[in-house]
C-alpha cells in the first residue's frame, strides 16, 4: 500500500484537508477521495495502460483498483463468470 511514516507537520497538513477529503469521498462510487479514470481501457495504447498502472501503484493505497480505467473491474470479472 506504500505507507509511509509522517512527522508532525505532515499530519497537521493532512488534518487541514480532512473537510476537502471528506465532502470529496461522498462524490465517487468507491466512497474514496479519488475517482475511476475517465477512459475505457482498451483506448488506450499498452504504453499508456503500461504507464498508469504503474503510477498508480506507485502512489499507493486502493488506487491501482479504484482509480484504474472506469472498465478494468468489468474485464477484470468477465472471464470468472464463464459463459
Amino acid at each position: 500500500m506504500q505507507q509511509t511514516k509522517a512527522d508532525k507537520a505532515t499530519q497537521e497538513k493532512r488534518k487541514s484537508l480532512y473537510p476537502t477529503i471528506f465532502k470529496r469521498r461522498l462524490q465517487t462510487w468507491a466512497g474514496r477521495d479519488f475517482d475511476s479514470f475517465p477512459q475505457d481501457s482498451f483506448s488506450a495504447s499498452p504504453e499508456e495502460r503500461r504507464l498508469l498502472f504503474e503510477e498508480l501503484w506507485e502512489r499507493g493505497g486502493f488506487r491501482f483498483i479504484v482509480s484504474n480505467y472506469r472498465d478494468a473491474l468489468v474485464h477484470a470479472i468477465l472471464p470468472l463468470l464463464g459463459d
